[in-house]
């Protein structure tokens, strides 16, 4: 997952410019669907996934893949409204930080934050799919607002 953060940040945000949250949406999506297929996770033999998260989802494959491996609870973390409502604060305030610091272009901070804001009325609880207990090195973590948000 990392390597597709590190990609999309350097890759397709300095390529795309994007106005709405919708639009940031999508381009996410069909970045996670290329890298997770035509660009395999080199940790699991380099095989592309026959996993696919449905379109709706606005989680990537790697969050899929945490949640149906790691099922250590049975308690997913989009049932913690608080938690999940601390994360989307934290994360907004990063991004506007990373604004007012010059680290984030302007689109992409106003995308998060539109977000995260959507987060934090109580929407999209049931896209944090990943167990409470799954602790895999962020391996599916929040990493649904990793790319998303």
């Amino acid at each position: 997952m990392q390597r597709c953060n590190r990609m999309a940040r350097h890759v397709w945000l300095d390529r795309y410019s994007v106005a709405t949250i919708e639009d940031a949406r999508d381009l996410a999506s069909q970045w996670l669907w290329t890298c997770s297929s035509d660009q395999p996770n080199m940790g699991i033999g380099a095989i592309a996934s026959v996993w696919k998260p449905r379109m709706a989802a606005l989680y990537g494959i790697d969050t899929l893949r945490a949640a149906e491996n790691f099922p250590v609870s049975g308690l997913r973390i989009g049932a913690l409204a608080r938690l999940i409502r601390a994360m989307a604060l934290t994360r907004k305030a990063v991004a506007l930080a990373n604004l007012r610091l010059g680290q984030l272009p302007e689109a992409w901070a106003r995308v998060s934050a539109a977000a995260c804001a959507e987060i934090i009325a109580g929407q999209h609880a049931a896209h944090f799919i990943v167990d409470v207990l799954q602790g895999g090195g962020m391996a599916g973590g929040p990493c649904g607002g990793r790319i998303a948000v």
